[in-house]
Order: structure tokens, then sequence, then C-alpha cells
């Protein structure tokens, strides 16, 4: 109904206000029409609502939405994220409506940061495709293969990125890798390396294993193919295990399983062609963390030729204190000779020094010379007789001392 009291200025405003609201309705048909609206937003009594329009694009839409890969577009100054699908929220745990507006960089690891912007230069030329990795908000490190390409939107550049998730493929690299390091390092270790499942089976052995041990022991049960008599433990020697009552029983895979570890324990075995090998065995259990994986792993490093060099030294020790003994006993026996002699030589100097007090005491003069007529003997009775002590005559020639003329014989009396 129209107000007869409104000026002819208020009419035309209204004119106007709903000529403007027929050219937005015309421009949203039209939008509409050409694809160019999504969803509209409605306001009622209970709030705003969201009606999707679905188009020819819909169903690509539900497969970006959808798809393993992240997607997200942004924009190639700033690079802020203008879109981004689950998935891509998923893999840097994020929520998707707290996405759209930040700085994807804010999720590239910082030693990437030179690498993604070398991309984003490359993909100015077509595209750029590189491995990276991106810091999720909780800060985990997560791997991806990212994919940049730029593309026109009605006038406007922005950057289209995909990314896949390498986490499980690099798991899977990981793995293979350890395999692969496991094979070298038994292949080349020195000790032979023997590895059981739960049930005492062989599962993995060292080449020098397989070598000295003369056997393919490939899923053979352990304590069937090598049997290993456990040695005397020497003193100060010790073993994680409980003593067995026997001193030399058979050691058995099946309590190592079940937690009784060995450590520097000697074990001997012995070949089908009758050769003995001295082994050091240590031998645990083996698990894995988080994992049903039970069994253990045995090493046994060759110490022949060590037992044979400490049984060759021992030998050797054996004679040589054997000859010691009898050297001792020899040096004992001569000991007690040369004691007994000393004992003679001095009962004879005490009969000596008696016999020449004896002499020393004698009244008749009692003069020694030697060969050349020199006193070296010159007693009591000798001072009384000629005047001279004995420190005087000591020494002189007799003949110049007395003055006297020897007349000594021309043979020599017998």
């Amino acid at each position: 109904m129209v107000d007869l009291e409104q000026s002819e200025e208020e009419l035309e405003q209204e004119v106007q206000d709903l000529r403007y609201q027929l050219e937005i309705a015309k421009e949203t048909l039209r939008a509409i029409g050409n694809g160019e609206v999504d969803a509209l937003v409605i306001a009622g009594l209970e709030g705003e609502q969201v009606y999707t329009l679905q188009g020819a694009d819909s169903s690509y839409r539900m497969l970006v939405e959808e798809m393993k890969e992240g997607a997200a577009t942004i924009t190639t100054d700033s690079t802020l994220l203008l879109y981004c699908n689950k998935r891509l929220a998923s893999l840097v745990k994020t929520p998707l409506k707290n996405l759209i507006g930040t700085d994807f960089k804010e999720f590239i690891s910082p030693s990437d940061l030179t690498l993604f912007q070398a991309l984003s230069q490359k993909a100015n030329l077509g595209s750029g495709k590189a491995e990276l990795t991106l810091i999720a908000r909780d800060g985990t490190e997560v791997p991806v293969y990212l994919s940049i390409n730029i593309l026109n939107q009605k006038g406007v550049e922005v950057g289209c990125l995909i990314i896949t998730d390498l986490s499980e493929q690099k798991r899977d690299e990981d793995i293979v890798a350890q395999e692969r390091l496991t094979r070298l390092l038994l292949e080349q270790a020195a000790e032979s390396i023997i590895v059981c499942d739960h049930q005492g089976k062989i599962i993995r052995a060292s080449q020098e294993a397989q070598r000295i041990l003369g056997a393919n022991l490939l899923l053979s049960d352990f304590d069937d193919l090598i049997k290993l008599e456990l040695l005397p433990q020497q003193n100060g020697g010790h073993s994680l295990r409980k003593k067995n009552k026997s001193s030399n029983s058979i050691f058995s895979i099946a309590s190592v399983i079940n937690g009784h570890p060995y450590k520097g324990r000697e074990v001997l075995f012995i070949r089908k062609d009758g050769e003995k090998i001295n082994f050091l065995l240590s031998a645990s259990p083996l698990s894995k963390p988080h994992s049903i994986f039970k069994g253990c792993v045995v090493i046994l490093t060759n110490i022949t030729e060590r037992k044979w060099s400490e049984e060759s030294l021992k030998k050797i020790n054996e004679e040589l204190e054997i000859k010691v003994s009898e050297r001792t006993a020899e040096l004992e026996s001569l000991n007690s000779r040369l004691k007994q002699e000393l004992v003679e030589q001095v009962r004879t100097q005490q009969i000596l020094q008696d016999q020449a007090q004896l002499l020393d005491l004698a009244n008749d003069g009692i003069i020694a010379v030697d060969l050349n007529n020199n006193i070296n003997y010159w007693n009591q009775g000798a001072e009384k007789l000629y005047g001279y002590s004995k420190s005087e005559a000591l020494g002189n020639n007799l003949v110049k001392l007395l003055k006297i003329l020897l007349i000594l014989p021309k043979k020599p009396v017998k």
C-alpha cells in the first residue's frame, strides 16, 4: 500500500533502493549461474546457515577434500594459506579453521626454508618438487614430498601445493637400511654371532659362525645342532646364571630365552670331524620395545689359540718350577757343603792361631823368611835373642838385619 503522505523525494529514494536491491539480486543470480558461488550464507531465526551449491566441480572439490595428500593454495608474495584440505590440517596437527590466513612457512623446518624459497622460484618457470620436513604444532617432524605450481586465477597468481606424507616410506627405508646394516655386521663380524627366535630356532648367523661351526645354521634348532659344554669356572670368573649341579653341563638356549643370560663363560665345542674349539660364550635375551618379538642373541668368541697358549705357558711354568726346584736343591746342597768347609776353615784357622801363639811364647828364637830372605815371622824368643821387636824385624832382609852369612845347601833338603 502506497503512503500518499510520502514526499516526492522519499519516493525517489525508495525507487533507487529497490533498483539497487534488484541489481544485487541479478548479480547474485548471474554469479550462481556462472558457477562463481560455492555457498550461500543466509541469516535466519536459528542464526546464519550455510548452504553449499553443487555444480560441475563438486566432484572435484570432494576429491580434493578427501584425498590422502595435503592440498593448499598460497599467495605468491607472502605464502599465506588461502585454502587447504583436511589432510594438510592433519599433517601439521592444526584445526582446519585455524590454518586459513596462516603463513605456510611457519610449518617448514628452519633447515628447509632456503629449499622452499628455491622451489617457489623454480615454480615460476614451471614446477618445483623436492623432499623437505614440516614441523607440526606439537613439534613432530613430518617428512613430505612437496610439489608447487603457479596458477593464474582470474588475473591473480596463486601457488598450488600438493604435499605427500613420506613418514611410512621413510620408516620402511629405515627398516630396510637397518636390515642391510644387520646383514653387513653379521657378514663382517669377527665373532660367531647367532640370533634365535623364541623357540630357539636360528634366524640369523654370521659368516664366521657358519664357517667355524662347519654347518648351515639357518632355520635349525640351536640345541640340536650346537652342543656347547660348559667348562668349570676359574677363580675370578663369574656367570650371571645360577650354578648347575654338574660343572660340565650342556648349554641350553631355552634358559637364555627365559631370562638367564651368560657373560664370559668358557665352553667347548666338538665339530663332526673331531676338532675341539674353545669359545667364550656371551648370551642374553633379545626383545624389541613395544613388540611381541622374543628371542636371544649368542656371541661365541674363539679362544682356542689363547687356550693353547695358556696350556703351553702352563707346561713351561711347570717345567720351570721343576728346574727351579732341582736347582734350589743343588744350591742348598752346595750351600751346606760351603758352610761345612767354612766351619773347617775356621777350625783350621783357630788351630793355626793356637799354634802361632804357642810358637810366639817359645823361649827359642823362631824366624820365618820367604824365598828372598825377607822376614815374615818373628817370635818373642827372637826379640829377646836379637833385640829387635817384631815390628822392626818383619819385612826386613834377614841377612842385612842380623849381618850373618846364610849357608844354603847345594841341593834342596828332602
